[in-house]
């Protein structure tokens, strides 16, 4: 299940402190001690990555790939509460200063994104958004952050309501994007469309990353105009929130169809650590 916003903030310290920082020390931003500049850090009100990170291990186009392990690998300072509980891998793990403009909106259980812009770099702009929220019952942990993406070719109504009318008033399909998309990553249909594509593209080569029941946390970068999709397992990249190695994949998005391979990161502990 989905949890409440409620259960949220009642399972902060219990949850969050205890599943995610068991294996790390607390700490107190922006004032960190040295040694915890080498780790990813969490706690019930900060996440901190530290300065490199990534590296690459696959490099289709340098020419873009460059520029992202080098903002990826910037330290990174998340302190935003909706972030915390609702995309925290989507915004400690994958943020970066060459990403889109999202707005945000808090979205019942969940955060809602939203950017207007021209993802198969084929001068169409697309109206893209992107729900965050915690997943509580999975069978291999006790929570787990995921993504889900919507890609319309006009504004979302669901959008649009959130502007007047409070998220528990609205209907059940009154809030459901899925119903209005174009195209989604959803973990609800991962069976089919988009994430069928992107579970084929890198199934043949990192089918133990790539598990059955996968899902995903994501965010789309911008470099020298074009822009690109940024993948991660959502249960892998949970790993990494408690420091163990996850990957992360570049995509070029041209349709549902039509999704490839750019670069390959390797995230874990900081380089030279």
């Amino acid at each position: 299940m989905i949890l409440t916003r409620t259960a949220l903030v009642e399972r902060k310290l219990s949850s969050l402190a205890v599943a995610i920082t068991a294996s790390l020390a607390v700490i107190a931003a922006p004032s960190l001690a040295k040694s915890s500049k080498n780790n990813v850090h969490v706690t019930v009100d900060v996440g901190y990555r530290p300065a490199n990170l990534y590296k690459a291990t696959t490099q289709v186009d340098s020419s873009v790939c460059g520029p992202i392990i080098a903002s990826l690998n910037k330290p990174l300072i998340v302190k935003d509460e909706l972030a915390i509980t609702s995309n925290l891998t989507g915004d400690l793990l994958l943020g970066s200063d060459l990403q889109v403009a999202w707005q945000r909106k808090p979205f019942g259980l969940a955060v809602l994104d939203h950017a207007k812009i021209d993802l198969a770099n084929d001068g169409v702009p697309l109206d893209v958004y992107r729900q965050g929220y915690l997943y509580e019952g999975h069978f291999r942990r006790f929570y787990e952050f995921q993504n889900d993406l919507h890609i319309l070719p006009h504004p979302s109504k669901v959008w649009m309501k959130l502007d007047g009318t409070p998220f528990e008033a609205l209907s059940e399909s009154e809030t459901d994007l899925s119903g209005e998309a174009q195209v989604s990553l959803n973990r609800n249909i991962y069976e089919e469309g988009l994430h069928k594509h992107i579970f084929d593209l890198l199934r043949p080569k990192y089918e133990k990353v790539l598990l059955t029941d996968s899902f995903f946390n994501v965010n789309i970068l911008s470099v020298q105009g074009r822009n690109f999709l940024l993948v991660t397992n959502a249960w892998e990249s949970g790993n990494g929130l408690d420091g163990h190695p996850f990957h992360v994949f570049v995509l070029s998005y041209l349709s549902n169809s039509d999704v490839s391979l750019v670069c390959e990161l390797r995230g874990g502990k900081p380089e030279g650590r």
